[in-house]
């Protein structure tokens, strides 16, 4: 049986989406592990995710995560949100900025 995730999506299917998108990305010019955390929040149902989210779904650690995410915050294609209440962080991405950014590269 298929395991799935968020509204009952094959998380196999997303994670092969993820990985594929990633690698376009980086045949585009831009960094694996970034990349791979910028596909990772297009391909969520909410469009945010935390950093241990990530960190789950792409089995990295949290450093690679979090040079990830300064990497994107610093290109303006993702920003970091905190939870009400919480020292948790979202990552968002922004809406259509990064399809300009990678078509000006």
């Amino acid at each position: 049986m298929t395991e799935t995730s968020g509204a009952g999506r094959d998380a196999e299917a997303v994670s092969k989406f993820v990985e594929s998108f990633a690698a376009q990305l980086v045949e585009a010019g831009m960094q694996r592990m970034p990349a791979r955390v910028f596909a990772a929040l297009l391909a969520s149902d909410s469009g945010t995710l935390t950093s241990a989210e990530l960190g789950e779904q792409l089995q990295v650690s949290p450093a690679a995560v979090s040079g990830a995410v300064r990497y994107l915050a610093q290109q303006h294609m993702v920003s970091r949100e905190r939870e009400p209440g919480s020292r948790r962080e979202r990552y968002r991405v922004h809406s259509d900025q990064w399809y300009e950014l990678l078509t000006n590269r």
